[in-house]
Order: C-alpha cells, then structure tokens, then sequence
C-alpha cells in the first residue's frame, strides 16, 4: 500500500488522498460501528412490546386491523 498523499493551500494541509483499500477498510471499520452502536441503542430502549408476525404481514398486506 503506498502512503497517504497530502494536499497543502496556504501552507496548510486540505485534502487528503488515501489509497483505495485504505478507504474500504476505513469505511468497513466505520459502518461495523454505526451497526453497533444503532444495536446497542435499540437493545436500551426494548421495552418488550412485540408483534405477531401473522399480525404484522395481515397488516401491511392492507386487511383491517379490526378483521386480523
């Protein structure tokens, strides 16, 4: 893997270019994050409440609440 390019204005570093692979892992390490902390979210505020899923597919296939 060759090195991360730096793009200066003024003086001051801007930019950065990274190798491509560099990017896939980072965004790897990033998403696997996101997946666990929206996890760890959900899982502190489970309050127990479920549905049946021959309730929740009677649902969204457009039958009346009252009839399922």
């Amino acid at each position: 893997m060759t090195g991360i390019q730096f793009i200066e204005r003024d003086g001051k570093r801007e930019f950065a270019v990274i190798p491509i692979e560099l990017n896939e892992r980072l965004a790897a390490a990033l998403e696997g994050a996101d997946d666990a902390a929206l996890f760890d979210s959900v899982q502190a505020t489970d309050d127990g409440f479920r549905i049946p899923a021959a309730v929740a597919h009677a649902i969204l296939d457009g039958r009346h609440l009252l009839k399922v």
